[in-house]
Formats: structure tokens, C-alpha cells, sequence
């Protein structure tokens, strides 16, 4: 990873660790979510970086979303 891409890289795990779930699978980060990252750690995120953490959860969504299905093959084979 670029050392410059590192910094926003540490701010979308941090809010990655911190999120939600539902009960079954995990939340989408949320605007509220990056607002109070913002608040607590004293960071401000360019538009750009919004766009990315945004992105970067979107790819962590489809991820989650896969695995739970893999999962729900695996419980019905067994």
C-alpha cells in the first residue's frame, strides 16, 4: 500500500472496527458513523476521502454479503 494511502486506510479500519450490525450481519458505515470518527479523533476528511471510505465500505459490504451466503449453502448441505 502507498505510504500516503495509509492514514485513510488506518481512519476506514478504525471505523470498520467500530461498526454496527443488525443482529445477523454487519452495518454499513454511515455518514453519522464518519461524523462522529470525525468528532472523536480530531480528523476532517476531504470530499475525496469521503468518496473513498464510502467505496471502500461498498467493498466490504459485498464481501460481507458473499460470506453470509457461503454460509447459508454450507448450512443447508449439512
Amino acid at each position: 500500500m502507498p505510504r500516503l494511502a495509509e492514514p485513510l486506510w488506518n481512519a476506514f479500519c478504525a471505523m470498520h472496527d467500530a461498526r454496527g450490525s443488525n443482529g445477523y450481519t454487519p452495518n454499513a458505515i454511515t455518514w453519522q458513523d464518519i461524523a462522529a470518527w470525525q468528532q472523536v479523533s480530531g480528523n476532517t476528511l476531504t470530499p475525496w476521502e469521503l468518496d473513498t471510505i464510502r467505496a471502500l465500505d461498498g467493498v466490504a459490504m459485498a464481501a460481507f454479503a458473499k460470506q453470509a451466503k457461503a454460509q447459508q449453502a454450507q448450512n443447508k448441505g449439512t
